[in-house]
Parts: C-alpha cells; sequence; structure tokens
C-alpha cells in the first residue's frame, strides 16, 4: 500500500496521503460527530454477578477486559445509573488520573454494561467513521490536546467540555475508511505480538515452577537421569559483599569509567540475567570518590545483585545475575545486597533463575520486614532454602530457559519496532 508525500504549506493536508486523494481536510469537533458525550458515576454497592462494570483498569489497548469489570445489578443498571448504558461501538476514554486519554471499544460481548466518572462515554453519529476517530484519538494531535487541557492537582482529569471541543482535521469518509483499514491492520498485528509475547512469558514462568519443584526433570547425552537435587541454605552458597550508597543523582548515562547498578533499575528494567552487552547501565560521575571501594568489591561474572528494599512485597528481594562483564567495571549501590558463589556451586546464568523461582520468592516475601516500606536483610536472605542440581543438570537448564528469553526477546523487538513505525506514521498522516 504506498503512501505519498505531500507538500503542505498553507494546507490542510497530512504530509504523507494514500494515492487518489486530493482536497483539504475540514476542521472538526468531537462534539460535532457524536450523538452523545457524558460520564458514569459510582454505585452505592456492587454486586457478585450482573450487569459489566467497567473500569480503567477493564481497559487493554481498545479491548475490555471482562474478567477485570466489576458487577451491578439490574436495578443500579437502569435506574441509578441509566445516563451511562454503554452501547454497541461506544468509546470510553479515560478522563481522570495517571492513565489519561486510554482508550476502550464496547462490544457486544460486553454488554449488558456500564462505567464509572474516570470514563467517558463518546458515542459517534455515524459507526463508519469509529474506526479512523480511534486512530485520531490515539494521535500526538490528542496527546497535545491533553497536554494543554489537562487540570494539574491530585489527580490531573479532563471534563466532558474540554472532551466535546477537542477539534482536529477531518477527511472524506472513503480517506477516512482507507487510513483506518491501513493502522488497523498494524495494530492487529501489535496486539498479535502483544499476546505472543505474553503467552511465552506465561509459558515460562509455567515452565520454571515445574523445572524448580523437579515435576521436570533433564538428562545427560547419554540419557541417563542427573543425581538428586542437594539443600542448600543460602549463606551456605553465597558470600555478600560491600556495596555503595550512590544516590541517582550521582549517575550519568553518557561518560565514566565504572558503572552502578541502582536499585530502581532493578525493579523496572533489568531482566534476571543482567547481560552487559544488551543493557544501558549508568556511570558513576568522575567526581565522585571512588578509591575506598576495595577491589573484591567490584562485580565479576555471575555475582548476584539484589534489591534489598521495596514498597510491594511481589519487588522485595528482586535478584539480577550479571553476565558478560567485558572489562566492564561494575559496581552494586544503593539498596542492594552483592553476593558471590562461595565455591562454584552454580553455573553462570543459573542464580538468575534460581533467585526468580516462585519456591525461592515466597520464602523471601515471607522473610521481609517492614510496614510501608519492605526490605530484607543479610541475615534473612541466609536463611533461604535452596535446592541445587549437579552443575550438568544447572547447565541444560540455563540453556533451556534463555531459549525461551531470547524468543521473547525477539518478539518484544518486533513489537517495539512496528510500535514506533506506527507513531511515526500517526504524526505524518494527520494533519
Amino acid at each position: 500500500m504506498m503512501l505519498d508525500m505531500v507538500k503542505t504549506k498553507n494546507k490542510m493536508v497530512p504530509v504523507l496521503r494514500f494515492p487518489g486523494f486530493q482536497g483539504e481536510w475540514k476542521v472538526v469537533r468531537l462534539k460535532d460527530i457524536s450523538s452523545l458525550i457524558t460520564k458514569g458515576t459510582t454505585p452505592k454497592y456492587f454486586s457478585k454477578s450482573g450487569v459489566n462494570y467497567v473500569k480503567i483498569e477493564s481497559l487493554e489497548g481498545i479491548n475490555i477486559n471482562i474478567q477485570k469489570c466489576l458487577f451491578i445489578d439490574e436495578k443500579v443498571h437502569f435506574k441509578d445509573l441509566k445516563r451511562s448504558i454503554l452501547e454497541k461501538n461506544d468509546v470510553l476514554f479515560a478522563i481522570a488520573g495517571a492513565t489519561i486519554g486510554k482508550l476502550g471499544i464496547v462490544t457486544k460481548e460486553i454488554l449488558p454494561a456500564n462505567t464509572n466518572q474516570a470514563l467517558a462515554i463518546i458515542r459517534l453519529r455515524n459507526p463508519q467513521i469509529l474506526n479512523f476517530t480511534l486512530q485520531i484519538l490515539q494521535s500526538r494531535v490528542m496527546n497535545k490536546y491533553i497536554y494543554q487541557s489537562i487540570s494539574v492537582g491530585a489527580q490531573p482529569n479532563l471534563n466532558l467540555q474540554q472532551i466535546g471541543d477537542f477539534k482536529f482535521f477531518l477527511p472524506t469518509l472513503p480517506e477516512q475508511q482507507k487510513i483506518a483499514h491501513f493502522l488497523t491492520a498494524i495494530d492487529t498485528k501489535i496486539q498479535q505480538l502483544t499476546q505472543k509475547k505474553a503467552l511465552l512469558e506465561a509459558y515460562k514462568k509455567g515452565v520454571m515452577q515445574q523445572i524448580f519443584k523437579q515435576e521436570i526433570r533433564f538428562r545427560d547425552e547419554g540419557g541417563k537421569a542427573f543425581p538428586d537435587w542437594e539443600e542448600r541454605k543460602f549463606g551456605e552458597v553465597f558470600n555478600f559483599l560491600s556495596t555503595n550508597s550512590f544516590s541517582r543523582s550521582l549517575l550519568n548515562y553518557e561518560e565514566g569509567q565504572v558503572k552502578n547498578i541502582h536499585y530502581g533499575d532493578i525493579h523496572t528494567k533489568f531482566k534476571s540475567n543482567l547481560d552487559l552487552n544488551k543493557e544501558q547501565v549508568p556511570y558513576v560521575n568522575a567526581d565522585v570518590d571512588l578509591s575506598k571501594i576495595s577491589q573484591k568489591n567490584f562485580c565479576q561474572e555471575g555475582d548476584l545483585i539484589i534489591a534489598d528494599a521495596s514498597e510491594d512485597y511481589n519487588d522485595i528481594g528482586k535478584a539480577i545475575e550479571v553476565r558478560n562483564l567485558n572489562g566492564e567495571r561494575l559496581i552494586a549501590g544503593l539498596h542492594t545486597h552483592l553476593v558471590r558463589d562461595k565455591g562454584k556451586q552454580t553455573v553462570p546464568g543459573f542464580k538468575g533463575y534460581l533467585l526468580q523461582s516462585h519456591f525461592v520468592r515466597l520464602q523471601i516475601m515471607k522473610l521481609a520486614t517492614g510496614i510501608s516500606v519492605l526490605g530484607i536483610s543479610k541475615t534473612n536472605l541466609s536463611k533461604v532454602n535452596l535446592i541445587l542440581p549437579c552443575l550438568r543438570e544447572q547447565q541444560k537448564i540455563v540453556k533451556f530457559l534463555t531459549s525461551l528469553d531470547e524468543k521473547t526477546d525477539r518478539v518484544f523487538i518486533s513489537l517495539e519496532d512496528l510500535q514506533t513505525f506506527k507513531k511515526g506514521l500517526l504524526q505524518k498522516m494527520f494533519v
């Protein structure tokens, strides 16, 4: 499908345009093409079953996850909340909170349904322009409007008048349909890749549970079973080394001689096996004194770095294993434990998966202390029970799980590339 570059000087036409279309686009407000723009409210009570009640959390992509809906009874639906009874092809648009602009489309599968005051209901006069309108509402034009219009306070929000007053340029219906068909095809591919990534992650999670429960066992090249796994305490397998307390303000991504792992990055961006060739790790600023850090406290290949603080039980004690240092100088930073294998009881890559296993994670969560901020001490970590296979079976496990990670990474890269491609198109295909 070809797209033409168009000269747009003093003309209301996009930079990229399909062949065969001419003329300027007309300006409209969202309320001009809508028969209804309203919002819901919160009922006095919810039910265990009944009519689906859609929240922002129910929106996934432009779909509504029925498993994440609440329920209200029919009396509340038809009487108390009759203003916000949803219909097929209604557009739901988040107007409050951190996810302003999040979209959902109402399908017949979700009906009967209702919604709350955090979601605007946009009902278009002509269902034929639905797909084009969805693309407009996801474009930089709308993002810019949101940024300029939101009220800043405890919770940012847009009001219904602002939603209705949103201006954009509209082509003829045939051109709308051409654009929408093209971009919807890209959205479908994005959704397929997103689902594929989620399925791979779920498969790996399930397989890991089976491996570390020893429900799945590997055999040697001759088909012979490996020895039984051996029980060890964490403190019997690993030594603790010193870490630093450098804050984020003492780090940068441009230049330096020594890299530093901040605990926040363990929580938000790093995988269980940290490949220094692939991940962007910040440097310590040049004016920071590193003379007191002894050589043994610089990270070595296969070291574990464990986040010792978190506000979330699911993240406390989250760990990464250092891989592919390739001569880089790396230190473990604020709110981390640096851990090293005492006597080569593990193979490279195995520790990251071991600390990610359900069996180990449950123990760490139980041993964590604190109320608003959770912590895991060296003493408590040392108590964690581990079950170790022999080194040769560890190698088999690492090879298998690494292959799953690589498959997931390839899907993720394809997904990111396609999302970037679509973002570029949205910037050039709309006025």
